[in-house]
C-alpha cells in the first residue's frame, strides 16, 4: 500500500456567536518514523492471495492516535484479475474521535496490450455518510508506464451524484 506520507490535517473553528473565525492547525504525522505497522499476505491457492494489515500512528508524545486495519483479497483466473479490500480508520483524539471505513471491489481483464477495467467502492464517514463509486474503464498499455485509456465514473452521496468521463 506504500509509504504514507505527513499529512496535516485543518480544522477552522468558527464561533458563531461573536461571527469570528480562527483556524487551529493539528499535525498527524504519520511519516514512517511516526508510524508502525505492516501487512500479512498469504497464497492458499497458486491464484489465490488474502492479506490483512494493521498500522498504528503516533502522535508527537509517542501515543497512539491513529490505527488502521484492512483485509484484502487478490484472484487471477488466465487474463482476468479480481480484487477487493476493507479499511478501517480511527482517529482518536482528545477533543473528538473519527472512524471512516471503506472498501473496493475490482475486476480487470486484459489482452496483449489492450484492457478493461471495472470497480465499486463505498466510504462511510460518520459526519457526511456513505459515498459510492461505480467506475468502468478501457485503455491501451503503450509500454510498462505508460497507457491511453477512457474511464466513466459516477459518484453517489447522501446529497445527490456526479458523473464524471476521463480521457
Amino acid at each position: 500500500n506504500g509509504t504514507e506520507s505527513s499529512v496535516e490535517v485543518t480544522r477552522r473553528v468558527i464561533d458563531l456567536s461573536t461571527g469570528l473565525e480562527t483556524d487551529t492547525v493539528e499535525q498527524v504525522d504519520t511519516s514512517p518514523e511516526n508510524a508502525l505497522g505492516g501487512r500479512l499476505g498469504i497464497l492458499p491457492l497458486n491464484n489465490l492471495e488474502i492479506g490483512g494489515s494493521y498500522a498504528v500512528g503516533l502522535n508527537r508524545s509517542g501515543s497512539s492516535e491513529m490505527t488502521l486495519a484492512g483485509l484484502d483479497a487478490r484472484c487471477e483466473w488466465s487474463n482476468l484479475v479480481v480484487k477487493g479490500e476493507y479499511i478501517q480508520r480511527s482517529i482518536n483524539r482528545t477533543i473528538a474521535r473519527t472512524d471512516i471505513s471503506g472498501f473496493y471491489i475490482q475486476s480487470e481483464s486484459q489482452w496483449d496490450r489492450w484492457f478493461v477495467v471495472g470497480r465499486y467502492s463505498s466510504l462511510k464517514e460518520e459526519e457526511s455518510g456513505r459515498l459510492s463509486d461505480i467506475s468502468a474503464g478501457a485503455g491501451y498499455r503503450l509500454d510498462e508506464r505508460l497507457q491511453l485509456r477512457g474511464e466513466y465514473s459516477r459518484f453517489v452521496t447522501r446529497s445527490g451524484g456526479a458523473a464524471y468521463l476521463q480521457l
